[in-house]
């Protein structure tokens, strides 16, 4: 499980239509060097700021579908909080683990609208948050995000299925 903010082109529409759309995997079409070229900008910005970062290139095998072709970008360094990035042809993800309570969340949070702010300026995107199921306006804070991710990870915590423990039974009950 983890919390996912989706990254979309602005024009085409609603951008929350588009970020809940079932999307199908296609069929293999030829790379398209803009688009390429887009994906190698988003990857460039983000080495640039953050020289820890690891870059590779997924999906690119001669049979896979187009929609698979990423680049996917993650952050490997001893300190790192887990977060990946992937760049799609018309899209991106930011994808966060839940592993971080406190101030390591929030430290985290703060280094992914980082990333976000970066991918932005290259491609023009918008931001959807998933999990409070709207797009994110520009300039907002982490604020809201970190309190969902919070609450999530509360529940996630707590859950035996999710590697939790159940929280001790109420004293009423014993």
């Amino acid at each position: 499980m983890s919390y996912v903010f989706h990254l979309l082109p602005r024009a085409g529409g609603d951008v929350r239509a588009r970020a809940r759309a079932e999307r199908d995997d296609g069929a293999f079409v030829a790379l398209d060097p803009a688009k390429e070229a887009s994906k190698l900008a988003v990857a460039e910005a983000l080495v640039a700021r953050y020289p820890t970062i690891e870059v590779s290139r997924e999906g690119y095998d001669r049979g896979a579908p187009s929609r698979l072709r990423c680049f996917e970008i993650n952050d490997l360094a001893d300190d790192s909080f887990g977060v990946q990035i992937q760049v799609f042809d018309d899209e991106a993800t930011v994808t966060v683990p839940y592993w971080h309570a406190g101030d390591k969340a929030a430290a985290c949070f703060a280094q992914v609208w980082d990333f976000m702010r970066l991918i932005c300026e290259v491609t023009g995107y918008s931001v959807f948050d998933k999990q409070m199921d709207r797009v994110l306006e520009d300039g907002e804070t982490i604020d809201a995000a970190l309190a969902a991710y919070a609450a999530q990870m509360k529940r996630v915590t707590r859950d035996p299925d999710f590697g939790g423990r159940k929280p001790p039974k109420p004293k009423w009950k014993k």
